[in-house]
């Protein structure tokens, strides 16, 4: 089980990011790709060599690359020339991820891009996500749907895509500000089908502060035998250094209960 943070929760240039999670005791870092993709360092082959560099310099890890650009490009765009941006998009991640020794593409689906029940089995949704997982496959990435679905409509959507490298980023927080039961959800959706987890607790407050019962949540994760990325979207709050601290603590006592076996 490794430990990571989201770019944005760190409060320096995307340069100094890797850097910064390992000096504060992080495994790995997920970092996002935002509207204006085509300027990011991934996009050309100098800065794929620099954040090779940057991984390398400061020892810590990719845990996922976050599609955050697919959001207004979604693959159930009804304009089909954002759509198609959007695939491709998301299938360069793919090809790019294996040099960075990153395991996990993120596909968020919020704002405009929000999936609801009957988009469980939209032809449009799945064709996409045929489309990127027969190519992530290709290259031994996963990728990792956010969504608000609930548990059976997320089981729903992955039975139709029916590939393996198309799972499930699950973030417990979301769960329970959407009204779910998150222990229930990650039985029923089991490890074969979250990749990736994000660590959230509701209200914006810091783990353990919120509606979240991560005791019922670590349960759930021994029942599973899940043992992937454990990784923070918590708020910056004032300090956000002292933040990212305080909840790493707090997520590395929850692993270890989990590790622990039962009295």
């Amino acid at each position: 089980m490794q430990i990571g943070i989201r770019d944005v929760m760190l409060p320096v240039p995307f340069e100094e990011t890797f850097a910064q999670a390992a000096e504060l005791g992080f495994d790995g870092l997920e970092f996002r790709i935002g509207d204006n993709y085509q300027d990011h360092l991934l996009f050309s082959e100098e800065g794929v060599e620099k954040v090779q560099e940057l991984i390398d310099s400061s020892r810590c890890s990719v845990a996922a690359l976050t599609a955050q650009a697919l959001i207004p490009r979604t693959f159930l765009n009804p304009d089909d020339d954002l759509r198609r941006e959007g695939i491709k998009f998301v299938n360069y991640l793919a090809r790019v991820a294996p040099r960075l020794a990153a395991n996990f593409i993120v596909l968020p689906f919020f704002e405009e891009a929000t999936l609801i029940s009957e988009h469980a089995t939209a032809p449009r949704l799945v064709d996409g996500l045929k489309r990127t997982g027969v190519v992530a496959a290709q290259y031994g990435v996963t990728l990792a749907l956010e969504c608000t679905l609930s548990g059976e409509d997320q089981l729903r959507l992955l039975e139709a895509v029916d590939i393996e490298a198309v799972a499930l980023c699950y973030d417990v927080g979301n769960a329970v500000s959407a009204g779910y039961d998150p222990a229930r959800e990650i039985r029923m959706l089991t490890a074969e089908h979250i990749g990736y987890l994000h660590m959230k607790d509701t209200d914006s407050q810091p783990l353990g502060g919120g509606q979240v019962d991560f005791e019922e949540v670590s349960k759930a994760i021994v029942d599973i035998d899940y043992d992937g990325w454990f990784v923070l979207e918590t708020p910056a709050g004032e300090d956000a250094f002292a933040s990212a601290k305080m909840n790493l603590d707090f997520t590395r006592r929850f692993v270890a209960s989990i590790q622990l076996p039962s009295a």
